[in-house]
This record gives C-alpha cells, structure tokens and sequence, in this order.
C-alpha cells in the first residue's frame, strides 16, 4: 500500500513545500510579534529611604523621591543584583511623563500600589513604559519596545526564508525519490 506522500505527484511537491515554508514563516513571525508585544515585568532594587511617590520617568529610568525629600534616580538595568542602581539627584524641573500614553493600556502588577507613572515615546520605533512605587516599597517596570521597520523587515526575512528552505526540501524530495527510484 502506497503512503500518502508516494501518491502526490512529483512535480508537485516542491510547490506544495514552497507554500507550507511560506505558511510557516508567516506563523512564526506572528507568534515572535506576539512575544515581544507582551512586555515583561522586571523589579529593581529598592529606592534608598522610605521611598513615597514618582517625580518622573522615561523609557531609561525613574527619579523616587523619599519621606525626608531625598530625590534618586534609578541608572542601571533592572534586575541586576550586582549593580548600585540608586543615584541622589536634584529635584526634575519638569515632569516627563508622555502625554502620548493617553489611551494606552497597561498590565497590572499585583499587591498594592502606592504610586504609579508611565511614559511612551513614539519616534521610528514605539514605547511604552510603566513604573509601578508598590506598598512595601518595591519598585517595578514593565516595558516593550516596537519597532514597526524592523518588524517589516522581519516578515520578509522570515516569509522569504522559510519560502526558499521550503522550496530547497521540496527539490531534495523530489531528487531523492527520483534517484532512489527502482528501476
């Protein structure tokens, strides 16, 4: 009895290769999309002090000010225990949160909140950022970065790849069973 794929024509499998490397890269590239849309949530070390609301933020960082009005600045990248995250610095003159985050939504993180601020900027690429001051004085970020060009790019590497390789297996197929074919 003949396998399914010893009763599909020769000359048609490498097309029907072609379309399932296409199909597959288009998948893959939705579900890394997907992935990278989600964000993540990263704690950095505890603010110095008693630590009672958010003055400002960007996509970088967060300045923290404390009970006794000690202003800091978080500098380094979150969780990394090895690092000194905390810098004293002066009061910002301005606040930087984006007005861009209006209608933006963002996770929420659980336990109680005391503060909270987000900023968002759209330039060639987007993002979005929130900073979450917790109860106990943990300090939280959740972040992600989209890049609309290099997602573009992404999908036509992706598509066109998974296209050739699908292409290149069906030609394999197609030479092997004709070599390997009794005569």
């Amino acid at each position: 009895m003949k396998s399914l794929v010893d009763r599909v024509p020769t000359l048609l499998i490498p097309i029907l290769t072609t379309v399932l490397g296409f199909v597959l890269g288009a998948v893959l590239f939705v579900v890394v999309v997907l992935i990278q849309q989600a964000g993540t949530w990263q704690r950095y070390d505890t603010p110095p002090g008693d630590p009672v609301r958010l003055l400002a933020a960007d996509e970088y960082g967060v300045v923290v000010e404390t009970a006794d009005g000690t202003t800091y600045e978080v500098y380094c990248r979150a969780g990394d225990p090895d690092e000194i995250c905390w810098e004293e610095v002066d009061p910002p003159v301005e606040d930087h949160n984006s007005d861009f985050c209006q209608g933006e939504s963002f996770p929420a993180v659980g336990g109680r909140v005391r503060d909270h601020i987000e900023t968002c900027v759209l330039y060639e690429y987007i993002s979005l950022t929130q900073y979450v001051l917790m109860e106990n004085g943990a300090l939280w970020r959740w972040g992600v970065e989209i890049n609309p060009l290099g997602q573009v790019a992404s999908l036509a590497w992706g598509v066109i790849a998974c296209t050739i390789g699908g292409t290149l297996m069906g030609i394999l197929f197609v030479v092997n069973r004709t070599l390997g074919a009794p005569r």
